[in-house]
């Protein structure tokens, strides 16, 4: 009967501690949550991958506009405005009433058949999310 009973407090320490670890490291550990968009058209030129902003933007609930005389999209994202021009590889990051700051990204966004395309790193940055690209579709997770 002792022997027993010494085996259910072993278990049950051995439990206990087993939460206390788990409590521990829980909360240093990311759950990143992961959205998935399918059939997006991506352009491959050499290493670099090219993804179109305005539909990968709509789709994840950004307004998009095209500013006609400074040729340039602007993607507005909470409070934060990201202006984007075809040819260059700067984004401009800015919110309402503050100068923006440039941002040199790995390529140059590009219109191609009439369509924003900007590099898999400047989408990051407008999206706010880590960004692989498969295929016709896009993995999106949260930044670490």
């Amino acid at each position: 009967m002792k022997n027993k009973m010494n085996t259910k407090v072993r278990r049950f320490i051995i439990i206990g501690m087993a939460f206390i670890l788990l409590m521990a490291v829980l909360p240093t550990y990311s759950f990143a949550e992961q959205k998935e968009l399918s059939q997006i058209k991506i352009v491959t030129k050499g290493d670099v991958v090219l993804v179109p902003l305005r539909e990968v933007s709509e789709k994840l609930g950004h307004t998009v506009s095209w500013d006609k005389e400074m040729r340039s999209a602007k993607v507005t994202r909470d409070k934060m405005i990201y202006i984007v021009k075809p040819g260059t590889d700067q984004l401009i990051v800015t919110s309402e009433g503050t100068q923006g700051t440039a941002v040199i990204t790995s390529a140059p966004a590009e219109l191609i058949d009439g369509i924003t395309y900007v590099p898999v790193d400047m989408m990051e940055i407008i999206a706010g999310k880590k960004i692989e690209a498969k295929e016709n579709k896009l993995i999106l997770s949260d930044k670490e």
